[in-house]
């Protein structure tokens, strides 16, 4: 008789990361629904949350087959072709996918004017106290 190279105890770790993975991907999930409902709602406001769940689909889906980086032109490409799927009208779909576009855009900027900020001071930092550099000055 063969016995399992499973043993009970790494089961339940691979049990325990598995539910923390289907947690975060449920989190993810109505993280982007809701991301995508405000900008969706601030376009028109009589947009369903049906409507909203598809196009967050269909946006998720989009970024599977994006050739391009940031899936630029492809997400929207595949929005705008699945508009009687989601019943969104291609002017929604459009401001929706600029205004998207725009807050990515200044989150990026956000986060590397961050990272530079953090570099700049670990670059003081470094000179400040380096003996070497200290030597040096005087």
């Amino acid at each position: 008789m063969k016995k399992s190279h499973i043993n009970k105890q790494s089961l339940n770790l691979h049990v325990a990361s598995l539910s923390w993975l289907t947690l975060a991907t449920v989190l993810q999930i109505v993280v982007q629904t809701v991301i995508y409902a405000i900008e969706l709602r601030s376009v028109n406001k009589t947009i369903s949350l049906s409507q909203i769940i598809t196009y967050t689909g269909a946006a998720n889906l989009a970024m599977f087959v994006a050739l391009t980086p940031g899936a630029i032109g492809i997400r929207e490409s595949f929005l705008l072709f699945t508009e009687k799927l989601n019943h969104i009208s291609s002017n929604n779909i459009l401001v929706a996918s600029l205004l998207d576009r725009s807050v990515y855009l200044v989150f990026l900027g956000i986060i590397g004017l961050i990272t530079l900020i953090f570099q700049l001071y670990k670059r003081i930092s470094t000179k400040s106290t380096n003996p070497v550099i200290k030597a040096a000055a005087k």
